[in-house]
């Protein structure tokens, strides 16, 4: 066979059509728009370090005064039986910590003005109520307390106010 003809015999046969990239394109736009706007809400979410270590303060005019109404309240439903101490402990250490205006409740650290032993019992008791460690029993006193402090606060910061 000579060369041409075996040339010829290949005539017939066809190249495939070279691969279509348009759908190719389509999914690599989307993914891109995806990955922008995943980047767009991880920017707009993500806090800034100074704002994220910074205290947010709690409004003076009303706290104290929301904070004992509640308290009151919590105090009743406690003694009626409809919550129990776990549920109560917790309620009364966030009433505590927003109504002095603290980022958080240490022991260690009584607020100006309070007493160190009588706070420093009185988390501790929450403490071990809030987190089941041998639960200490929860009294009519400690509501007495917390009263004393958020009183106390809200008759310091009325001084100050002008009405």
């Amino acid at each position: 066979m000579s060369p041409t003809d075996q040339l010829a015999a290949l005539a017939d046969i066809e190249l495939p059509a070279p691969p279509d990239w348009r759908p190719m394109f389509v999914f690599a736009a989307l993914a891109l728009m995806l990955a922008a706007g995943l980047l767009i809400r991880h920017l707009r979410t993500r806090r800034d370090p100074a704002r994220r270590d910074a205290v947010t303060p709690v409004p003076m005019e009303s706290s104290a005064c929301t904070a004992l109404t509640r308290l009151a309240r919590l105090q009743q439903q406690w003694e009626a039986g409809a919550i129990d101490a776990r549920t109560t402990a917790y309620r009364l250490a966030t009433l505590l910590r927003l109504g002095l205006g603290l980022p958080q409740l240490l022991p260690a650290a009584a607020p100006a003005g309070l007493d160190e032993t009588e706070w420093r019992t009185t988390l501790t008791l929450l403490q071990g109520l809030r987190y089941n460690q041998t639960p200490p029993a929860l009294t009519p006193e400690i509501f007495a307390r917390a009263r004393r402090w958020l009183s106390q606060r809200d008759a310091a910061h009325g001084e100050g106010r002008d009405v």
